[in-house]
């Protein structure tokens, strides 16, 4: 059943859909036939397609106030502004809105993913390549893959997974622990999930992941990532194509949501697939027989992992993206948050505001000032960097 939110204006009750926890702004405006409208009391702030930046919860109740659609015999409302207002809302209302899940198959997917990985500025997904070294602890590691039972199951083996990969990860000196990493297991939580703008439409992606590294203590698990790991039984993780697109999305929905860059790695503890944003190309490794082209050993595998964790991941808390313009950082984490960037962009552009900025004129004179505050304080964290 599709998350919703029942919306509450004057006298009327009308139920919307959630996309990613965010309410579409012209839905509601359609809905009641408003001109401006607020949420609680609030002219919340959306992106370039009309979705709230603010997140609501499934079953809330939203109080909706605003200025009515006709708006024509309100003092110093111009008539060019009015057709100006009217263009955006038939724009945003032309396009198409295309929703998928990270893990299942539907039409259309293979184009959609592709058209969100130009909109973030990816221009290939080509074969990663390892360091031409590995630290001296590294060499007399061997593999220990895990023990399948002969009927496997995702769910009940998870906790297992979780133990086996963090025992690995230790055996090359990853630490977890205070000051060091953790391993939780985030399964259930659709934390991951994110909207773009495709240029024919909008995609809305909802999905999560089954356990993530991130720094030790950290509760807002999808805010520093470092690490996001899919399990897969060895019957459904036979090749790396079959996995591809669920890999890209989930290596998406971390750079929407992530203040840091992270590996995305999909395992059954026998064979790996490691996707990685650099550049501007979504770099993979794996332990396939095919194809070739960035084929690599198992043990090589749980190294990579290792030596992203130890030596180019930050184990700070509080890291910020901003941070790698203003002090120095490992040069390869600067590569990977490229297209990080590029995501932050996108999630709250100032093009947002200040189409927002425009309606607030349509609102009374007495609320218009304080209405241009909280927009502006709104979008604060997003435009710092560009600014």
């Amino acid at each position: 059943m599709a998350s919703t939110v029942t919306l509450q204006f004057g006298g009327l009750t009308e139920v919307i859909p959630l996309f990613d926890g965010r309410v579409h702004i012209p839905t509601i405006k359609d809905t009641f036939e408003l001109r401006v409208a607020k949420i609680n009391g609030v002219l919340a702030p959306a992106d370039s397609q009309g979705f709230t930046h603010a997140k609501f919860k499934p079953g809330d109740t939203l109080d909706i106030s605003g200025t009515p659609a006709d708006i024509s015999a309100i003092p110093g409302v111009s008539r060019s502004s009015d057709a100006k207002l009217d263009r955006i809302l038939d724009l945003l209302e032309a396009k198409s809105v295309e929703e998928y899940r990270f893990s299942e198959g539907k039409s259309g997917k293979s184009s959609a993913v592709g058209s969100a990985m130009q909109q973030l500025g990816f221009v290939s997904t080509t074969p990663g390549v390892l360091p031409g070294s590995w630290p001296t602890r590294y060499r007399n590691y061997t593999f220990q893959p895990f023990p399948w039972p002969s009927e496997p199951d995702e769910a009940r083996e998870s906790p297992q997974l979780h133990t086996h990969f963090q025992q690995q990860l230790e055996q090359l000196g990853v630490a977890f622990g205070p000051g060091a990493f953790q391993l939780l297991d985030v399964r259930q939580q659709d934390r991951l999930g994110f909207h773009c703008d495709t240029g024919s439409g909008t995609l809305v992606v909802h999905g999560g992941t089954d356990a993530v590294i991130v720094p030790y203590g950290e509760l807002n698990w999808e805010l520093q990532l470092r690490m996001v790991v899919d399990w897969k039984t060895p019957k459904s993780f036979k090749d790396l194509q079959r996995m591809d697109l669920q890999q890209k999305l989930e290596l998406m929905g971390s750079l929407y949501h992530s203040n840091h860059p992270s590996l995305v790695v999909f395992t059954d503890l026998i064979n790996f697939a490691i996707y990685q944003p650099y550049a501007n190309a979504i770099q993979y490794l794996h332990t396939f027989a095919a194809p070739a082209s960035g084929q690599i050993a198992v043990a090589d595998a749980m190294r990579f992992i290792a030596r992203q964790l130890t030596v180019v991941s930050s184990k700070d808390p509080r890291f910020h993206y901003q941070r790698l313009e203003s002090i120095h950082e490992h040069e390869e984490l600067r590569l990977e948050a490229k297209v990080l960037l590029t995501a932050k962009r996108l999630a709250g552009s100032d093009e947002g505001l200040a189409e927002q900025l425009k309606i607030i004129k349509d609102l009374p004179p007495e609320e218009q000032f304080q209405s241009a505050c909280s927009l502006v304080q709104a979008y604060r964290p997003q435009l710092s960097y560009f600014s």
